[in-house]
């Protein structure tokens, strides 16, 4: 499978940076936490 580079993209083709829509969270304590419960 090939995954186009977005960061390139945006900067190549659209002359802007990738937007930062989602920020990173780990959740998996709370799923650790659900699978326990």
């Amino acid at each position: 499978d090939f995954l186009p580079d977005l960061d390139t993209f945006y900067s190549e083709w659209l002359g802007r940076p990738l937007p930062d829509t989602a920020e990173y969270r780990d959740l998996t304590p709370e799923l650790i936490l659900d699978w326990s419960g």
